[in-house]
């Protein structure tokens, strides 16, 4: 079973995250957790401070106890773009290389464009040619790269990468089934400075817009007319501004009030303009921290002219039991969790699939590296134990030598001695032994630092090592290493052949397997090659010339 994802929401305020899992048709919740961020780390859905916002995902993980630190991540920048597009029917990897030419006019965002893609409907047109209806999703790649380097600072791993107006619906929308209604419905997320809608009809998204207005402008606007402080006019917006006898000539409520008719009045059109070319709607739904603007619910109302529901998690998700939060938190955080949970529910199956904006040079970095680390620790200590077993063979070879030496010097001296040649033949053969012995020795002797060397020389620079064992030369036999990897494509994979081709210690690699593991975007791959004579040491040929010399 798949380990289940963290959906981390980003907001204005607060950085939030969600841990959930899909029993049976159920969502349980396991963790749920927030922590405040600082007034301008992220403005208008855009991470301004990354040091900040890293900082407040840390002391969340420390306080809400996380079970791992895989997540699903959520963008909901008005640099975040939906669009539908067709293309004729053909594999994703030719898709995905053929809507690399048309995005830059779908999203004109500038040269730079990262993008993903779903296929969310397939038909022929009149001349009987397949085409593919695509859904696709596009930001700035800034964006990104802010995002991932708060995951990086904090600790955590990246998976996913969604859009949050699709993490919405996959939290709040009805379930469709194909026998129940094709239901038209619109999910509305109001936060401090950004809104999302999002707009589906029979559990297709047909329209997201994320849009820079929220409930922080109603404060802005409190704080201007009565010329206070930004955090005292929430404090009396939350105490006693719109209350249902309250004084109607107070600037403040009259201001208020205002805005509060604008917001609904902005959001208002946003779905008249979404729900062109789809029925009528049958649900709008509202969520977020600013929905909760007293009025807002009436203004909307009136501006859509039919009835506007709240977003109730609590009927369809079920706490586990060693959850810390009781139902009770739950419908007090009720308005701030939906992307969050939306976003943890991007692997499970079911309506709404997740784009993953996540760049595949980023997938798993981490996890990568750690691996990286543990190879080169291994490495570190394979090659400790061999120069070890070096040294060893160094003392007994110079022990050797300085043995030889004196029965070299006995051999001189014995020949002078011609009556004691039956000694003088004892003592030859017994060097004559030694020599073989030696020289057996010396034949098999390997320079493995050097090996190692070579190889981590040669190594591409998006390959690492995960495992490796080599057998010494034999009579029968010139030895071999045996090594496994991992990279991210199957490129890295003829780069590791093409580059360790090159190192004179080997010869004969060859490639025994090479898979692509899709859901990690990771390529592993195991590989053998035979050592050359290069490989080995030259103190056999320093003992033969030495012995020759003395000679």
């Amino acid at each position: 079973m798949a380990q289940r994802l963290i959906g981390v929401d980003i907001g204005t305020s607060a950085v939030r995250a969600a841990e959930v899992s899909v029993r049976n048709g159920e969502v349980i919740l396991h963790r749920f957790g927030q922590v405040g961020l600082p007034p301008g780390a992220v403005e208008a859905g855009e991470i301004v401070e990354v040091d900040e916002v890293a900082a407040a995902l840390k002391r969340l993980w420390n306080e809400v106890g996380f079970s791992h630190r895989r997540v699903a991540m959520g963008v909901g920048s008005p640099r975040c773009f939906l669009r539908s597009h067709e293309l004729p029917s053909m594999p994703a990897d030719e898709m995905r290389k053929a809507l690399s030419f048309e995005v830059a006019d779908l999203f004109p965002m500038g040269e730079e464009v990262s993008y993903d893609f779903n296929v969310i409907a397939e038909r022929s047109d009149d001349a009987g040619n397949a085409k593919a209806e695509l859904l696709v999703v596009a930001t700035h790649p800034e964006t990104l790269r802010r995002l991932i380097a708060v995951a990086r600072k904090a600790r955590l791993i990246p998976v996913v990468i969604d859009m949050v107006g699709l993490a919405l619906l996959r939290a709040l929308a009805t379930p469709i089934s194909p026998e129940g209604p094709q239901l038209c419905e619109a999910v509305v997320s109001v936060g401090a400075q950004v809104s999302v809608v999002a707009i589906h009809h029979a559990g297709v998204p047909r329209f997201v817009r994320i849009s820079p207005q929220g409930g922080e402008s109603l404060t802005r606007d409190l704080a201007k007319a009565w010329d206070v402080s930004l955090q005292k006019a929430e404090a009396v917006k939350r105490a006693q501004l719109l209350v249902a006898d309250g004084d109607s000539e107070d600037p403040g409520r009259v201001a208020v009030l205002q805005r509060v008719s604008a917001l609904a009045e902005e959001i208002a059109n946003t779905i008249h303009f979404g729900t062109r070319g789809l029925p009528p709607l049958d649900r709008v739904v509202v969520t977020g921290g600013g929905s909760r603007s007293p009025g807002f619910f009436d203004a909307l109302e009136s501006m859509l002219s039919m009835g506007v529901q709240a977003g109730r998690l609590t009927r369809r998700i079920k706490l586990d039991h060693n959850c810390r939060l009781s139902q009770e938190d739950i419908r007090r955080a009720e308005p701030l969790m939906a992307a969050a949970i939306g976003l943890a529910l991007a692997q499970a199956q079911g309506q709404f699939k997740p784009v993953n904006l996540l760049p595949s040079t980023f997938v798993e970095q981490r996890t990568a590296k750690a691996e990286a680390l543990a190879v080169g620790a291994l490495l570190v200590v394979v090659a400790g134990g061999l120069l070890w077993i070096w040294h060893r063979q160094g003392t007994t070879l110079s022990q050797e030598e300085s043995q030889l030496a004196t029965d070299q010097a006995t051999i001189a001296s014995l020949q002078v001695e011609v009556s004691k040649l039956e000694v003088l033949a004892r003592d030859v053969e017994a060097v004559i032994q030694k020599e073989q012995l030696v020289s057996q020795a010396l034949s098999v002797d390997v320079d493995w630092a050097k090996v190692l060397i070579d190889i981590a020389h040669d190594m591409p620079p998006d390959v690492w090592l995960t495992s490796f064992s080599a057998t010494a030369p034999s009579s029968t036999s010139a030895g071999a290493v045996n090594m496994s990897g991992v990279g991210f494509t199957h490129n890295d994979t003829a780069a590791f052949i093409i580059d360790e081709g090159k190192c004179p210690l080997l010869r004969g690699l060859f490639v025994s397997s090479s898979n692509l593991n899709p859901s990690q975007h990771l390529t592993t791959f195991s590989a053998t090659a035979y050592l050359t004579p290069e490989a080995q040491m030259n103190r056999l040929a320093l003992f033969v010339n030495g012995k020759a010399t003395a000679k």
